[in-house]
Parts: C-alpha cells; structure tokens; sequence
C-alpha cells in the first residue's frame, strides 16, 4: 500500500493524473436521429463478462456495463444473450444493432465495423492431464478438438492443419463433454475456461497448455453504419472511469489488504507536502497562464482590426465594379449577393436569396442552362460562361455570367452587362458584311475587264494573219484569263483570303484548252490536290506558272499527237511546302536544252514568277518521258 501511496506522490509532484483518473465527460444526450432504443446482441456464455445464471437471467460484466451506457445515454438496450452462432445470424441479418464479444478477423471486416478494443483475452488449448507432447498446434494433427461454433478459433486451427473438429454450442457444453469424458482437447478463451472448470471442480484434470492466439473483444455494427457506432463510442467514453472499475471489482475481486502500513501517517504527511507544493505549482501556472492570455488577447484584438480594415476594402472594390457577384448553392438557388453601385438589376435584391433563376426571372430556358453551368463548374470543368438577355427597366439588356466552383457546393458567378459590346459587335459584322459585299463585286468589275481585254485579244488575233504573231495575241489572252479566273474563284467564295487551287486551275485549264485545243484530238488534262487553298497573292503567279507551261505543252508538245495529256500535281508536304508538279507526254526537252537558262518567253515569265514565291524550280524529262517541271515554294511567304 505505501509503494502505491508513493506512485501516487510522484504523479502529484509531476503534475499527472494516474490512469483512470481522469475525469469523465457527462451523459450523452440523445440529439437529432437518435434512436429510442437499440438491440445488442452478444455470446450467452461467457462468464464473468457475460453468463446466464440458474433462473435464466443474464448477469456478468458485460451486463453492467450496458446498464451504465443506457443511463449515459438515454437510449435503452434490448440485451440479448444467445448462442454465440445465432447471435452472428441475428447480426449479418440485420435483427440487431450491435453486437458484443465479438474478435476482429478479417473475414468479419468485410461485413462490419468494429469499436476500439476494451478488454485482451488469451485463447490456450486445454487437454487432459493424462495427454502429453502437445506443445504446438501442428501437435494437434490427428486429434479431435472441441470447438465452440461460430469462434475465431476454428479457423485458426484450420489454418495449421488441425481439421477433426468437433462443435458445440456454447463454452458450457464444452467443458461439460470434457469433464464426462467425451473430449479431451478443447479450445476456449480462458476467463470462461477458469471459470467453467473450476465450477464444474475439475481444474486440475485439465492442463493449459500454449495460446493459441490473442484476441482482443470489440462491439460492432454493421458496415457502413457509421451513426450507430459513433453512439455507441460516445455512450461507454461517457461513462465515469470509476463506475468502469467498480463493475471490473464486483465480477474479477480486488486485492484485500491485511493489515495497515505503519508508514501510513508518514505517507501522509508527505502528501501533505506535496499538495502544498503542488498548489504552489497551481497558483503559480494560473499567473502564467494569465499572461498567455492577456497577450493572445491583444493579438487577436489586433487581428480583429486587421479583418475589419480588410473587409471593409472588399465593400469598397464591390461598391466601385459594374459587376453583379452571386453565389449559388449546389441547387441553383441563390445564397448571395452583392450589388455593384452602378449595377442595373431586374429586381430588388431581397428577392433573389433563397430562389431559383426560373423563380426570379420565370425562364425555364435560362434557368436550365444556369443549373447545367452549376453543375460542370463544380464537377471541374472550369469556367462556365452564359449569355443572356433580360428586360430591364431601361429595355432589353445582354448580359454574360461566368460561373466559377467557390467550394464543393457552391459557385461564384459573376454577371456583366454587355449591351454596349453585343451592339458594337454587331456594327463590326454589318460593316464586314457590307465590305465583303464590296469586295466582291470588286473582284466581279476586275474579272468581267480582264474578260473585255482577253475578248479584244482574241479578236485581234482573228484579224492576224501571221501564226507567230497570233500566238503571241493567244499567249497573252491566256494570261489575261489567268488572271481574270482568280477574281472570278474569289467572286464566287464565301472565303475572299484564299481559293481553292483545283476549282481555279480547272477553269483556267479548260479555257486554255478552247483556245489551243485541236478539234479532232484535243489533249486532255487532269488535276490532282489534296484540298489545298491558297491567298491571292500566291494564287495568280502559281496559276500563270501552270499557264505559262501548259502553253508551252500545247505549242509545242501536243501538235501531231493524238493522246496528249497534261497532269497537274499541287499540295502540301508534312513541313507546310507547296509542291506543285506539271507533267505532259510530249517529246520532252531536247538534248543539251535547259529551261533553266533559256531566253524563250515563257521561260523567262516562269523564272519570274518562281523567284517572286521564294521558291525553287527544278526541269527535265520524266521517267516515262515528256517534260516534267517540279515547283517548291515554302509554307509561307
């Protein structure tokens, strides 16, 4: 007794409060959702913590402890003992609300959810004394061990080997086929073995021999039901620490003491002493403590003053922008609002909080779309942006909002009056609109003069009668056209930057061929492009190339053939390039010529022409013969 006296000094001088002395919180009062009443199930026969005595009762540890936890409470316990196999039945069904004197396994994890641990039991293997050489459970192999059902402890011996298992429906009808005679291996937990065999007055027939394992009981509840186990933690924390001890004393004893420690007196005054100084400790760490405070009191004082200044510098940004802020709930409904000191609204303020967007405004339309936007802002996917219109006391007014995730179940939105853009926009498209009508009918005037020149060509040419001088009047119009057929593709597009190269070198080829084209074989062309397009000012030398050479082609390549054919290749390479290829099936160059030297016309026009693209230009014959031009110009000028 002196030694716990002067445990209890020592914790007194360092300030500590001995295990089980701390202060316990008060009864738990039933709040919102709380239940009348729960059912607990638990195993029936495991003295002393939870047994049936001879008129059928149940009485044990356990049974008190309930009782302590109800009073906390409030909530009142149906207590049900029961095999321990039908106490699991009852509680995977759904018949109860926890369950009691239950190990964890992993097997049960998967069904429920288990409180913290309250009490460490040892679960030996118990054999006659008359059977030796059990001192592992691989030992156990070839004999028949008694088991209750239901208990961890099957699996366990299971999981070394141990298969010839006989089951019992209780801790009770164990120990009683042990002590007839019928079993002589058993495996229970050993406060109901102790007190099993020492009632039944046959603790010395059986021997303990090694643990099996540790287990540790818990109270559980089924998965998920994380409301009913919370009460459950909150009824047994409130329970007083000495209520706990007292009902552990009733059913496992106490130590007695003899006699009085002649120390005792001595013990005391030291005690004395040490409450003396330990009031000095308190006194002391209260003026401490005082001053914490006053200067933490201070510091928040100051914060304070910060936080206001702050916020106040908030109204005031507010106060000066033309915008609206709201700020919705996860439903669409408006929770706040600021009101910008120009703003416009289209109702009092006061009438938003609480409503919808299809309340205030009675638009179904907008309000959908509003919900949509709440519902993609908070699901992640950034900005959302509306444009809308409302009727306002001034006339119709565009607005656009931005809605943005202020938290997982709200949204800041952000609403502007953009009447003045949408109206300035829409000036900006009628006058592009207007020019690109002007536009065309530019380059319509353009095409229909060159046509004129190329008509005044032709007929001069008729007029001629020398062949060189009418085709240098043909060379010409086929320029002429050329040109006027860009105007023309440009007339016709709704794009007026660019014209797509097949449509216009089609044309430009098919006027060419009406003009040089032979009657009874004329030569045919064909075009291939991967889609291209191009600007203007690329589209007219690259289409003078192609006449330039087809010209060419038709001079002097087709005349005496009676399958001449011209190819055109023009597209894209994979860095941007533009490679066009003109390819005819004439006789080709002659030996020695180079086109790249020549003085001729048209050779010179196409030099030009490719120096003025930046590109490059490579000649000669093809593979199959005929000429063949190949033209790179690069991704851009």
């Amino acid at each position: 007794m002196l030694r716990r006296l002067w445990g209890l000094l020592g914790c007194l001088l360092l300030g500590v409060v001995p295990a089980g002395g701390q202060a316990a919180a008060g009864p738990v009062t039933a709040g919102d959702g709380q239940p009348a009443s729960i059912i607990v199930v638990l195993d029936d026969n495991y003295p002393p913590y939870i047994f049936k005595d001879e008129a059928g009762h149940l009485r044990g540890i356990l049974v008190d402890q309930w009782a302590a936890w109800e009073r906390a409470t409030g909530v009142r316990v149906d207590l049900r003992g029961l095999d321990w196999a039908e106490a699991l039945r009852q509680m995977s069904s759904g018949e109860a609300d926890v369950i009691d004197t239950i190990f964890k396994t992993a097997e049960r994890e998967a069904a429920f959810d288990f409180t913290a641990p309250y009490v460490k039991l040892e679960v030996p293997v118990f054999f006659h004394k008359g059977i030796t050489g059990i001192a592992t459970p691989e030992d156990l192999r070839g004999f028949r061990v008694a088991v209750k059902a239901g208990d961890a402890c099957a699996a366990v011996l299971q999981s070394h080997g141990v298969t010839d298992l006989q089951y019992y429906p209780s801790y009770a009808a164990i120990v009683e086929a042990a002590v007839s005679g019928r079993e002589r291996i058993f495996s229970i937990d050993r406060p109901p073995a102790i007190y099993l065999l020492t009632k039944a007055g046959a603790e010395t027939e059986f021997l303990e021999s090694f643990s099996l394992y540790s287990g540790e009981f818990h109270r559980a509840v089924a998965q998920g039901d994380g409301a009913t186990l919370a009460l459950v933690e909150r009824g047994f924390a409130a329970i007083p620490a000495a209520e706990l001890r007292s009902i552990d004393e009733r059913w496992l004893g106490r130590p007695i003491f003899a006699r009085v420690d002649p120390r005792f007196m001595t013990a005391l005054v030291a005690l004395a002493m040490v409450a003396l100084i330990f009031a000095f400790n308190l006194l002391f760490m209260n003026w401490v403590l005082r001053r914490r405070v006053a200067r933490r009191t201070a510091e928040l004082a100051g914060k304070v003053v910060e936080l206001q200044a702050s916020k106040a510098k908030v109204n005031a940004i507010l106060k000066a922008l033309p915008d609206l802020l709201f700020v919705f709930d996860r439903e669409g409904r408006f929770v706040e609002s600021h009101v910008g000191g120009s703003s416009e609204l289209a109702a009092p303020p006061e009438i938003f909080l609480g409503r919808t967007v299809g309340d205030v405004f009675g638009d179904k339309e907008l309000d959908s779309r509003t919900k949509d936007a709440i519902d993609k802002a908070l699901a992640g996917d950034g900005v959302q942006s509306i444009v809308y219109q409302l009727a306002m006391p001034s006339g119709p007014r565009s607005n656009e909002a931005r809605l943005v995730a202020l938290s997982d179940e709200a949204v800041l939105c952000v609403a502007r009056d953009i009447t003045e853009k949408v109206r300035g926009d829409e000036l900006v498209a009628a006058s592009l609109r207007e020019k690109e009508t002007l536009l065309k009918e530019i380059h319509h005037r353009v095409k229909n003069n060159l046509q004129i020149v190329s008509s005044l060509l032709s007929i001069q040419a008729d007029r001629i009668r020398d062949d060189f001088d009418r085709s240098l009047l043909l060379e010409s119009q086929s320029r002429v056209n050329a040109m006027a057929q860009v105007h023309e593709q440009l007339y016709r597009s709704s794009d007026l930057s660019s014209i797509p190269v097949k449509e216009y070198l089609t044309e430009m080829l098919g006027q060419l061929e009406s003009a040089w084209g032979q009657a009874s074989h004329p030569p045919t062309f064909s075009i291939e492009t991967d889609g291209l397009t191009l600007e203007l000012e690329r589209a007219v030398p690259l289409g003078l190339i192609v006449n330039e050479l087809a010209t060419n082609a038709y001079k002097y390549a087709f005349p005496g053939k009676d399958d001449g054919h011209l190819t055109v290749t023009v597209g894209r390479e994979s860095q941007g390039e533009v490679l066009m290829r003109v390819l005819d099936n004439g006789p080709g160059f002659a030996e020695g010529f180079s086109m790249e030297v020549s003085a001729g016309m048209g050779y010179t026009i196409v030099r030009a022409l490719v120096g003025q693209l930046s590109g490059t230009m490579t000649a000669g014959n093809g593979p199959a013969g005929g000429l063949q031009v190949e033209i790179r110009l690069p991704a851009k000028l």
